[in-house]
């Protein structure tokens, strides 16, 4: 439980560290006015002690009091009060206060829970500096979910919360239909939260619903990933109206969800008037119908930088559709197209297209296309874009020659370095050799 915290910290044991000693618990209470059931501190204590060496407690029992008497300015006495309500609740305490002080908070796979979650909320409505909440894998779920969210409520100063890989998604209607509340407040309230990142948690259509509709009078969150959980029909109909409302949310991800080839492409269709600039959709079942809605909206978009559809079920056809339409967008840096079955026939049409200069990434691994022709073409594309000033990087992997089983992968980067520039490059690693040879 304390394995960190084996060796004690020698820059504790100050004359501050032994006056404590000799001080009861109540004393120290009743001087510094710290309102705290010190029963419930003592049980804590006792309660550990078989797993705690005596230098560990000491060092324990000094935190805890020197984060008190601070005036709980870091929320560390309502995060201890809250914890001691639970018997027999668990946490490397040492690490959880220290890191109460700063301004990124890294809490990952530590197994809180609920528990955890009530009583971080506790310190949140009073700490106002942690900027950066990390909480990954924790076991978090819908309870524990809502008492942070509600937390938000009265905090200021939270930018980033990332809540992935926990049980939020798991919850009974009654807990549902809280949530939905508490969301509603939450966003409407809270105007710091940038990014919010919710992948992998089970979450459903009745989860998601609640949360898009915060949103909507929302005009601060700027990221949200949704990935790895199970949106479908109804979530699919909510952000198509969310992306083509909203002014402020600029990056989501929605990859890896269960939303069928009909239902992505009202999504897609709804790019043509959106202000996103980054969007995921890998693995999402994204068909030649999809492309050719995604050809429809990269002619009348021109705020979306990246998308990203590789794993999908895009053929030649699409590839066909998305070639000539981004041509004549003048915003999209980055397309992922990999996995996809282009073959040459949709592949050509999109690297024929790709020659303007504000391209800086195109990534095509594994669209079953023949080396030879690639290699010839894309050298053509990089001349076009060099001699227009831009830089493009073309990733593929190709077959090549016989047998057709045998894969290399081909990289391409083009840039505006001149002979007289690689000349001199070439010579500089000449001499690096040959002085590691030495």
């Amino acid at each position: 439980m304390f394995k960190e915290d084996v060796v004690l910290d020698q820059s504790l044991l100050d004359d501050e560290f032994h006056s404590l000693q000799q001080i009861s618990l109540e004393e120290l209470v009743l001087t510094k006015n710290i309102e705290l059931e010190m029963h419930q501190l003592e049980d804590y204590f006792s309660m550990t002690s078989s797993q705690m060496t005596e230098e560990q407690q000491h060092q324990l029992r000094h935190r805890c009091f020197k984060y008190l008497r601070q005036k709980d300015k870091y929320g560390h006495g309502a995060f201890l009060r809250k914890l001691l309500q639970f018997p027999f609740f668990k946490l490397p305490m040492h690490r959880l206060l220290d890191q109460l002080l700063l301004k990124k908070v890294n809490f990952s796979f530590l197994g809180m829970g609920d528990k955890g979650m009530l009583a971080l909320a506790e310190c949140l409505k009073i700490n106002q500096r942690i900027r950066h909440l990390i909480l990954k894998e924790n076991q978090i779920g819908p309870l524990g979910a809502n008492a942070l969210f509600a937390a938000l409520q009265k905090n200021t100063s939270l930018e980033y919360l990332d809540l992935s890989y926990n049980r939020i998604g798991i919850s009974s209607e009654e807990i549902t239909f809280g949530m939905a509340n508490v969301l509603l407040d939450t966003f409407k309230d809270n105007k710091t939260l940038l990014i919010l990142h919710l992948s992998h948690n089970k979450l459903t259509d009745i989860q998601i619903a609640p949360l898009i509709d915060s949103l909507a009078e929302n005009y601060a969150l700027e990221e949200m990933d949704l990935s790895g959980n199970e949106l479908s029909a109804k979530s699919a109909d909510l952000l198509s109206q969310f992306f083509t409302a909203t002014t402020s949310v600029k990056r989501v991800n929605l990859e890896w969800n269960a939303l069928l080839s009909s239902e992505i492409q009202k999504v897609i269709s709804s790019l043509q008037s959106t202000s996103l600039r980054v969007l995921n959709l890998n693995w999402c079942s994204v068909c030649d119908k999809g492309a050719k809605e995604l050809a429809a909206a990269l002619r009348n978009n021109q705020t979306l930088e990246e998308i990203y559809l590789s794993n999908n079920k895009i053929t030649k056809e699409g590839g066909k559709e998305i070639g000539p339409a981004w041509k004549d967008n003048s915003a999209l840096m980055i397309l992922d197209l990999s996995n996809n079955c282009l073959e040459w026939e949709g592949v050509k049409p999109i690297l024929e297209n790709a020659n303007h200069k504000h391209l800086q990434e195109l990534h095509l691994i594994h669209t079953q296309i023949d080396g030879t022709e690639v290699m010839e073409q894309v050298k053509q594309v990089m001349e076009q874009i060099s001699s227009s000033g831009g830089c493009l990087q073309v990733f593929f992997t190709a077959k090549k020659g016989i047998p057709q089983t045998e894969e290399v992968e081909e990289t391409f980067v083009e840039s505006n370095t001149d002979d007289e520039e690689m000349r001199q490059e070439e010579a500089l690693l000449e001499e690096m050799e040959k002085h590691e040879e030495l």
